[in-house]
């Protein structure tokens, strides 16, 4: 298992596909190991290469180039060629199946190759300041990766994004609590007060009308707070925190406040994910 610095950009899945065919994601033989990881400089773009038993390889990465929005948004894996403009290249489908197979095979290259308690590290570390190069570049692949598990096994319970990397932006230690839900009369939007195990008192202003701008904390230890258009990183990430403190089951605030606001939540998920389908 081994990392090439001389790779900059960023990678793609590879797959071996016959004329007027479509690529697909092609089921590895198990057990599925690494042949080599890359992290680009890019922006952040994660390469890596698994192989199976038969001999059979997957070439594939997680996105991460910078853009010029002036919002960010999830970024895709991608199949059909070595760089995400060369010819035959497809993006993958956001939170579909296509994707779910190939973080399946990345994890699974992940748990062959390195030992769970260096797994643990890797997530637990904060800064590539201490990492060798070597280190840096399976920190940035399993990172990667276990947000983007975490992100697909969120969205299938019904939740927006996973809690490592909400956490992580924010900031925030465990547990997260849920303080105090008021409602805007005249807006009908809601003011949500939550606490972390190291500091409380943080609004999130979650507006009734899903298109309309929510607003939080940049991190729970800060005064600097971010307003985000419906849709962008920091919205899903504000919706996730809500979502966390909402499994507070040690809350005084009233269930009929938190079901008004597990709603409302549900409603501007929707309109997100409809969204997602089109990208």
């Amino acid at each position: 298992m081994r990392g090439d610095p001389r790779l900059m950009f960023a990678c793609a899945v590879v797959v071996v596909a016959t004329a007027g065919t479509t690529p697909r994601i092609p089921d590895l033989a198990r057990p599925v190991k690494i042949v080599d990881y890359a992290y680009y400089m890019d922006g952040g773009t994660v390469g890596v290469t698994l192989s199976g038993t038969r001999r059979d390889t997957l070439s594939g990465g997680f996105d991460g180039r910078m853009r010029e929005e002036s919002h960010s948004y999830p970024q895709h894996c991608y199949v059909g060629g070595p760089y995400v403009k060369g010819a035959g290249v497809r993006l993958l489908p956001l939170w579909g199946t296509e994707e779910r197979a190939f973080v399946s095979l990345v994890q699974q290259g992940i748990e062959s190759e390195i030992s769970r308690d260096k797994r643990r590290r890797l997530l637990a570390t904060t800064s590539a300041i201490r990492l060798s190069l070597d280190d840096v570049r399976i920190w940035q692949l399993v990172r990667r990766s276990e947000d983007r598990r975490q992100l697909l096994d969120a969205l299938d319970r019904g939740e927006m994004l996973g809690d490592r990397a909400t956490l992580s932006y924010f900031e925030a230690k465990a547990p997260i609590t849920l303080d105090r839900i008021r409602r805007d009369g005249s807006s009908k939007a809601f003011e949500i007060v939550i606490g972390d195990g190291a500091s409380g008192g943080h609004t999130i202003y979650l507006p009734a009308d899903p298109a309309k701008v929510a607003s939080g904390p940049t991190t729970l230890g800060g005064k600097f707070h971010l307003s985000m258009p419906a849709g962008t990183n920091e919205d899903r990430l504000l919706m996730q925190l809500v979502y966390i403190a909402l499994r507070d089951d040690r809350t005084h605030v009233a269930p009929s406040l938190r079901a008004q606001v597990r709603e409302l939540l549900k409603i501007r998920r929707e309109r997100i994910l409809d969204v997602d389908r089109t990208r």
